[in-house]
């Protein structure tokens, strides 16, 4: 080989390799690497130095790399480089430092590493002089070395213990604490702890303040700064205190991860730096960790991450799109945001919109629609290039009105309106009425009535009738519209809607108060869960028409929402602090008692001990007593009223029984006569007296002992009062099947209602001589010529009927039987035992259904085409 080809090869292979670093280039670079770490006070190993040189061979390719010269690159800029993603880590970074505990021993002199808080402990205990102090430092159990070590406001310091043997213990500086800082300074502490910690000094300026440091060889290296290990930032450092944005982005790239999860959800993630400052000037350097942050909930507040989402690619915007819990306002459209992201909000229901407002993506993908809805429709469309909020509706642009996906969700009227203004064709309407028919669920129902087709906007909750094509707008509460209401209960599109409703802060003005009462109470429980994951529970009282309340947390009793107020404006929804009305609590007992829910011993008492009423206090607690709560089997206390005092009576020890206090309201120690709590409570009563007191009216038959051919007793007056038909629906558990009644029969059960002795009345006679041994009537209540029979029966089965209802409204002499979920027409009471038997056969399928679906919802569509077949194969 020629001379000439000789040199070019050394050229290449050590001053510029084409694809790694020759042995002597790589120590040239760590020798001047490390000059100027020890100039800056850097602590850098040869090993992390040729990790960083390597690292950067590797990305000196990437386009986003200008500089390609490592040559020209200061320590800093390499750092910064080469720890923006993974690749300098080194396998033993996880291991404690292996400084010895003893760093010097000679010519009487020792020197003790207390960079560990033990080595100070048993090394330091030795250093106080008579009238003098420990340092704090040394002291066992003692948070002061975790206080110094791991805060910033003391620079991290290393701590060694120094002593001089050669000098007398008298002397202060014989045993001497020094601190080397992680900004290459130094503090020290004489043994006296007197005037304490001196400093921060130079190296020459520390060797001037104890001088016989200066004979100890190699001394600077010795009291070297130790960096802490990977296991003490996480626990100690970054927990507790913020590093500066510089010297995070020193970190190794595990390192930079590792701080941010530490650090997540704090308002300011670093010592200089706003996090708002880190997103937008810093994060874009590091991609690895944008797309980190952005598919990690809750290291940064996802306001900040929306308000600087430009900062992010694409990918990573849907990643914090993922992350929100919170609805954003509409201005989120005209927001310089990708539209995939605007998309996203749109699909999965991000943007906050108005009840008349309807927002959706075009079948194609190419634009957003709003839809606002009112007297005069308006058509908003926002595309990836423009957003034309106000389009004008014609023949030509209402094809994005008809890219709706739901037209049975757009009111009714509207859809007539644009018919007559000629912007849609009538064929439209009526392929709107003709899918209603067939879909159970639609939003708009259609039902046959007597030959007619009534239609229901559950939209705007108006009704119309349908005639030889003409579409005519009738009452709401007209006997048509209810009975459609009936046969309609479990549409889940009217169920939404009224969810929907109540959802928002006020019910439109075309709604009937009763009629969506009805719906209401006609909707199963567990669909009347609103957004914020509260039931909706309704009241007979004018003032307070609907509240809710959170299901799944029985001591928090204050509601979320009312809806009603003082002027009887029963639409607005309010903030609602607290309950004082026992209608409204008997109605969220019924709930209870229809999941199996009662308050044990504990339950109760801690209810009515703490502050769970809200501001409601005395008042709260007495209208929740009074309205009898479930209590469990083995409650060791009976909730009783005793005139307006509240009591929570020990039934096994009536002298160890609370009362809530009428001054402060809370509960407070109460001795109760055994013979008034047996009163209040019914509890030890002879079994006469305790049926009469549980409203059975049990009248002994034949004549009375001790009376031969006595005349049996008259019977008992009739009991005065003012009974609603909800109170004695609740006691009796028929509060979903009397909500089902038709709101023409409910209405003639209106307050008033008087309990009315069972004995000698003929129309409880006449009933159970109909049903023999399948029930007998336990209670009658008169509310004017209507009448209500409750009876039991002895079918205890999984469908079966414990408790039923027979009822009789007048004027028109109506029958109806009531169970615990519904209520069903009768011609006659001579009907009921069959009618009866038939139902307790129905009851026991339908049971069987809930049970499944009940467990099994997600196999709700395939049920229903299941369901389909079946009845379909029946009629063939």
């Amino acid at each position: 080989m020629k001379a000439i080809d000789k040199f070019i090869l050394h050229v290449v292979h050590n001053l510029f390799p084409l694809n790694e670093y020759s042995v002597g280039e790589m120590q040239r670079l760590i020798t001047q690497f490390k000059e100027e770490a020890e100039d800056l006070n850097i602590q850098v190993s040869d090993e992390q130095l040729k990790k960083y040189i390597e690292r950067f061979d590797t990305l000196k390719n990437n386009p986003k790399v200008i500089d390609k010269d490592l040559r020209k690159y200061s320590l800093s800029k390499l750092i910064k480089l080469v720890t923006s993603s993974p690749g300098v880590e080194l396998p033993n970074e996880e291991e404690e430092d292996q400084t010895p505990d003893v760093v010097y021993n000679d010519n009487g002199i020792t020197i003790w590493n207390g960079a560990k808080q033990g080595n100070c402990i048993t090394y330091g205990a030795s250093q106080r002089m008579p009238g003098g102090s420990k340092w704090c430092i040394t002291e066992p159990g003692g948070s002061y070395f975790g206080r110094y070590r791991y805060g910033s406001g003391y620079n991290y310091p290393t701590f060694y213990l120094a002593k001089n043997s050669n000098l007398s213990d008298s002397d202060k500086l014989s045993f001497v604490s020094l601190q080397t800082l992680d900004n290459g300074e130094y503090k020290f502490t004489n043994r006296e702890n007197s005037p304490g910690m001196e400093g921060p000094f130079s190296w020459e300026q520390l060797l001037s303040k104890v001088p016989w440091l200066r004979g100890i060889p190699n001394l600077k290296n010795t009291l070297k700064y130790i960096p802490f290990s990977k296991s003490e930032k996480e626990k100690e450092v970054f927990k507790n205190n913020p590093i500066s944005i510089k010297q995070w982005m020193k970190e190794p790239f595990n390192i930079k991860k590792q701080y941010l999860l530490i650090r997540a959800g704090s308002s300011q993630l670093f010592s200089d730096a706003s996090n708002e400052l880190f997103i937008s000037k810093y994060l874009p350097q590091y991609s690895q960790i944008a797309t980190m942050i952005a598919g990690t909930t809750g290291i940064i507040n996802i306001e900040v991450l929306m308000k600087y989402l430009d900062k992010f690619s694409k990918q990573d915007q849907l990643s914090i799109a993922k992350q929100i819990r919170n609805k954003f306002n509409l201005s989120v459209l005209d927001g310089d945001y990708s539209f995939d992201l605007k998309k996203y909000l749109v699909k999965t229901d991000k943007i906050a919109i108005d009840p008349e407002q309807r927002i959706y993506v075009t079948k194609d993908g190419q634009a957003i629609v709003l839809l606002t809805l009112g007297d005069n429709i308006k058509v908003g469309v926002y595309t990836e290039d423009d957003e034309y909020p106000n389009i004008k509706l014609n023949k030509r642009t209402a094809k994005y009105l008809l890219e709706y996906p739901e037209l049975d969700k757009i009111p009714f009227k509207i859809l007539i309106d644009l018919v007559s203004e000629d912007v849609i064709d009538k064929s439209l309407v009526d392929k709107v009425i003709e899918n209603a028919k067939n879909d159970p669920n639609s939003a708009i129902i259609v039902k046959d009535v007597n030959g007619t087709d009534i239609l229901l906007d559950s939209n705007a909750f108006v009704s119309y009738k349908i005639e030889n094509g003409k579409i005519t707008k009738i009452p709401f509460d007209s006997e048509e519209v209810q009975q459609v209401l009936n046969d309609s209960k479990d549409n889940e599109g009217l169920q939404t809607n009224v969810i929907r409703m109540l959802d928002q802060q006020y019910i439109p003005e075309t709604v009937d108060r009763d009629g969506f009462l009805s719906i209401v109470k006609a909707i199963p429980y567990s669909k009347r869960i609103t957004n914020d994951s509260r039931i909706i529970m309704t009241t007979d009282d004018p003032n307070i028409s609907m509240f809710s309340m959170d299901p799944n947390n029985i001591y928090n009793l204050r509601p979320n929402y009312i809806w009603g107020d003082t002027n009887g404006n029963w639409r607005r929804r309010s903030g609602g602090d607290y309950l004082d009305n026992a209608a409204a609590w008997q109605s969220y007992f019924t709930y209870l008692r229809s999941i199996n829910r009662s308050y044990n011993s504990n339950e109760l008492y801690r209810i009515l001990r703490t502050d769970t009423f809200g501001a409601g206090g005395i008042s709260a607690k007495s209208a929740f007593i009074r309205a009898s709560p479930p209590i469990s089997d083995d409650n060791m206390y009976r909730p009783v009223m005793n005139g307006d005092t509240a009591l929570l009576i020990n039934v096994a020890d009536p002298r160890a029984s609370f009362k809530v206090s009428e001054n402060s309201g809370k509960l407070v120690k109460a001795n109760v006569p055994a013979a008034l709590a047996r009163q209040l409570t019914g509890q030890g009563q002879p079994a006469a007296a305790q049926a009469a007191a549980q409203g059975g009216n049990v009248v002994r038959r034949g004549r009375p002992a001790g009376q031969p051919n006595a005349p049996q007793p008259a019977a008992a007056p009739a009991a005065a009062g003012n009974l609603s038909l909800t109170t004695i629906a609740n006691q009796s558990n028929l509060t979903t099947g009397f909500n089902s009644l038709p709101l023409s029969i409910l209405r003639k059960f209106n307050a008033g209602g008087r309990q009315i002795p069972v004995a000698n009345n003929r129309g409880a006679s006449a009933r159970n001589n109909i049903l023999g041994n399948a029930g007998r009537v336990m209670a009658v209540y008169e509310f004017g010529p209507s009448s209500v029979y409750i009876i039991r029966t002895p079918n205890d089965g999984p469908g079966g009927l414990q408790t039923i209802a027979s009822i009789v409204a007048q004027p028109g002499n109506s029958h109806y039987i009531v169970t615990n979920n519904n209520a069903y027409p009768l011609g006659s009471p001579r009907d009921l035992l069959q009618a009866l038997q038939q139902r307790n056969l129905a009851e026991i399928h339908q049971y069987l259904v809930n049970e499944y679906m009940g467990r099994n919802p997600e196999h709700l569509t395939e049920f229903k085409e299941l369901l389909r077949k079946h009845i379909n194969e029946k009629k063939k």
